[in-house]
């Protein structure tokens, strides 16, 4: 027997611990009149629609919904996990934002408020939460990465957060649409969900998520974001409020760029309120099939007056789709899925083809942890002339590398020339510094394009000359990536 889940007729009683949000529930008082709700019935209702329409306002949390889709895919994983008694499996993928920076305690990241309430939702002792978020990196390191950062294959729920390690421009958009369709493609149709904070560090306000907006629409991917909630209140204030969203950056001045335990807390709140919904929805489904005998939510829609289908049914919906989005309209091919080889600095379960112990040749390059950022690991060099070389195999003729890329004169950051197999007359230079205002962030080079497939090695030489004014020489090695 099916039955609705208690989490949609019992009080949330997941709150904040942290003394950043202390208070959030007590502030929250009896609902108003409904009234004061006409027109937000469906973010308002049941015991956690109340709670965040009472917090946070409703139509914050409608402000909070970039784009919301069709939510097939949650209600999806809902029915399957219910229907089966399974355990709710659920990841992210993100930066910074998503590890925690200054954030004192894991339990007050977004994503873990997000697990509460969905293990609420749907309690099973076996539910899990893979936070395989890193800082500094962008979505084309996980399009690439993947297989070292998850396991594909046992995940119901990926929840991404790139938009700030993403600068705006065209690449956001193709790196993004990459690690959705590669993660939409997976045998078990886990849902997808794009989570934006509020980044204002960068050149200018829109980044990289304005880009992966157009995506989520083409794939159905649902988006919750901070930005229409929290900016007019920065802006109103002008910049007075600033602390009240943002940690502290260790100089007594707000860091921008990554938000705090308040935000984060909202953050989770405004997803959750998104993902309850579809799982509410998907309830009334498995109780209506439960005493009908019938899926009612199957029903065709989209007739003509002679019964004749127009319009696109509820069966195709989730599915992905057939061709890329920057692709030409050729609706009579079929888009193969990209296979790609990363090697990468990781270490830990996940990671089948580390970077290091690959090299087949190797002069003055090593491993850096950096103290400061131990989360962070590179493939290492600063003295000019120090080379490596790898082996790779090539499936779809690209060869890349991912290197970080900061503008601060401690850093030391210099430059590499990179080529294929004994090609040195088409070296490729990457410049590890860039201006002190840009953002330290990873950012992929192609070395090798129209690269015939097979095996093929990679060689890089740390070069003398350096585009760093100050000198600097040493360059960080994120991954080595064939596709």
């Amino acid at each position: 027997m099916v039955s609705l889940p208690s989490f949609f007729s019992s009080p949330y009683t997941l709150l904040p611990s942290s003394q950043d949000v202390q208070g959030f529930k007590t502030r929250a008082k009896a609902a108003p009149p409904s009234s004061e709700w006409e027109g937000f019935d469906e973010v308002c209702n049941g015991k956690f629609g109340r709670y965040v329409c009472e917090t946070y306002s409703p139509h914050n949390v409608k402000l909070s919904r970039s784009y919301e889709g069709s939510g097939t895919r949650f209600r999806e994983v809902f029915r399957r996990v219910e229907q089966e008694n399974a355990p709710l499996r659920i990841a992210a993928l993100g930066g910074s934002v998503t590890r925690g920076h200054g954030i004192g305690s894991p339990d007050q990241i977004w994503i873990s408020k997000v697990f509460e309430a969905l293990s609420e939702a749907h309690p099973h002792p076996q539910n899990s939460l893979r936070n395989a978020a890193i800082p500094a990196v962008g979505s084309r390191f996980f399009a690439a990465c993947l297989e070292n950062e998850i396991k594909k294959n046992e995940v119901d729920i990926i929840f991404l957060e790139h938009g700030i390690n993403d600068m705006f421009g065209h690449d956001a958009a193709l790196s993004m649409e990459d690690l959705v369709r590669g993660l939409m493609d997976l045998p078990q149709r886990p849902a997808v969900l794009l989570a934006r904070p509020l980044g204002l560090g960068a050149e200018m306000i829109a980044n990289g998520g304005d880009e992966h907006l157009t995506v989520a629409s083409y794939y159905d991917v649902p988006t919750i974001s901070l930005r229409p909630v929290i900016l007019p209140l920065l802006t109103r204030a002008k910049g007075e409020r600033d602390h009240d969203f943002y940690v502290n950056n260790g100089w007594g001045y707000p860091d921008t760029r990554h938000i705090n335990s308040m935000s984060h807390h909202a953050l989770g709140d405004f997803v959750s309120s998104y993902v309850l919904e579809q799982f509410a929805i998907a309830s009334r489904q498995l109780e209506k099939l439960r005493l009908t005998g019938r899926e009612d939510w199957k029903k065709p829609f989209g007739m003509n007056q002679e019964g004749v289908q127009v319009w696109g049914g509820p069966e195709g919906l989730g599915d992905v789709p057939k061709l890329r989005l920057f692709s030409k309209y050729e609706p009579k091919i079929d888009v193969a899925p990209v296979n790609s080889q990363c090697l990468t600095m990781d270490e830990g379960e996940f990671v089948s083809n580390p970077l290091l112990p690959s090299l087949s040749t190797n002069e003055g390059w090593s491993r850096l942890t950096p103290e400061n950022t131990p989360d962070k690991t590179y493939l290492w060099a600063e003295n000019p002339g120090s080379t490596f070389t790898v082996e790779l195999e090539v499936s779809s003729g690209k060869v890349e590398i991912y290197y970080l890329r900061a503008g601060p004169k401690e850093y030391k950051l210099g430059s590499v020339e990179c080529w294929i197999d004994d090609d040195t007359e088409n070296k490729k230079r990457f410049d590890g510094w860039w201006w002190d205002g840009m953002p330290h962030v990873g950012q992929f080079g192609v070395v090798g394009e129209n690269v015939s497939p097979g095996k093929h090695t990679l060689t890089c030489e740390l070069m003398e000359e350096t585009a760093n004014p100050n000198g600097g020489t040493e360059f960080r090695i994120i991954s080595v990536v064939a596709l």
